[in-house]
């Protein structure tokens, strides 16, 4: 069931981050885990872009969460795929 409802990642996402900087496919790996979505799920496809529609969401809730100066995201590091994705960070443990 991937989360169409962008909102619902807020909290989980900042709960994620108050243990210290973490990458983007460590935050999805976390979210997917406590959200229990299958393999399947996390494999759908968007039909035009062809990414990950899980990725793709956690992507957005990441980019509001920098839009609102929650996070930060201060790096770029290889991800296991061959990407170059971003490293985030809380900006402030309130």
């Amino acid at each position: 069931m991937p989360l169409r409802e962008l909102h619902l990642l807020r909290e989980p996402i900042v709960e994620c981050l108050r243990t210290g900087e973490r990458p983007s496919w460590e935050i999805e790996e976390t979210l997917a885990q406590q959200f229990n979505l299958t393999r399947a799920e996390r494999a759908l496809m968007h039909e035009r872009s062809g990414t990950a529609v899980w990725t793709n969401d956690v992507a957005w809730g990441l980019s509001r969460l920098v839009q609102e100066e929650v996070i930060r995201g201060f790096k770029k590091q290889w991800s296991p795929d061959g990407k170059m994705r971003g490293v985030y960070r809380l900006l402030s443990q309130g």
